[in-house]
């Protein structure tokens, strides 16, 4: 059989198959899921313990661990004495930092051993684990510079692979790209929380221009028109702090790829 090829009519529908996927695509589209984020949660400050949160403590690390969590968030603060610990803003010192002795003594929220970064490291430097690093210290790049050769004096150099900094500011990226070529990144908003959808827009050239993957906002903040937009960036949209199954499946629903939980 001989079939007339119509050259004219086949151009015409090679040019359209390349643009009707813009026109047909999902509104909402993220960057795929990281493996280490397949679970879609982050255990937040190392989980909580004896019903407490914000524990930063060796039992709740420990805790995860054993759990085969794929991913954790630890705070990390330095004391009055320069030495780099595992807690959330020393709150229970009405925010003033106390001395590492004194630290070391205290207990943490749910009555844990209190943390210092380096036992942080040797606990979690032989897994597969990936460590998100939240830090309130104006002087980010100290802080991931102590990290990195505690990495190194630990004898798992390679574990900084695993590392995720979240930062509050554009500014500490470049800063803390110095120290070490992060290939992953977290924007944290809740120092400066978005009030409408220009600030979102400002968030999502913030990250597009730095080439940052990750966006956290407090869960209450989320509507599904804010997430599509935080989407069209390329943004992978995370929630804090969800400990209900309820708010985890209506963020889900309106497109949220991650939530951080104290409990989950």
């Amino acid at each position: 059989m001989n079939l007339k090829v119509n050259h004219k009519k086949v151009m015409i529908l090679s040019v359209l198959s390349l643009f009707l996927p813009l026109f047909f695509s999902p509104v909402s589209q993220a960057k795929p899921m990281e493996k280490w984020l397949k679970s879609r949660k982050i255990t937040h400050a190392t989980g909580i313990l004896n019903g407490e949160i914000y524990s930063n403590s060796v039992e709740a690390l420990k805790n995860t661990i054993q759990a085969q969590k794929t991913v954790v968030e630890i705070d990390f603060m330095y004391t009055s004495d320069g030495v780099l610990v595992c807690n959330h803003g020393w709150k229970t010192w009405k925010r003033k930092a106390p001395t590492y002795a004194t630290y070391m003594k205290s207990q943490t929220e749910g009555n844990g051993t209190p943390m210092d970064a380096k036992k942080a490291i040797e606990l979690l430097g032989h897994t597969d684990i990936h460590l998100i690093i939240d830090t309130q210290e104006k002087n980010t790049a100290k802080v991931y510079q102590n990290i990195k050769d505690l990495c190194e004096e630990c004898g798992v150099s390679s574990y900084m692979n695993n590392i995720i900094p979240q930062i509050y500011r554009e500014s500490d990226y470049k800063k803390i790209q110095r120290v070490y070529p992060f290939k992953e990144c977290i924007l944290e908003c809740y120092k400066k929380n978005p009030k409408n959808i220009t600030d979102i827009k400002n968030y999502g050239k913030i990250c597009k221009r730095n080439n940052i993957q990750y966006i956290a906002l407090y869960s209450n903040l989320l509507t599904k028109k804010r997430v599509d937009l935080l989407h069209k960036y390329g943004l992978i949209v995370i929630a804090h702090t969800v400990d209900s199954k309820k708010e985890y499946k209506q963020l889900r629903k309106i497109g949220v790829d991650a939530v951080m939980s104290n409990t989950f």
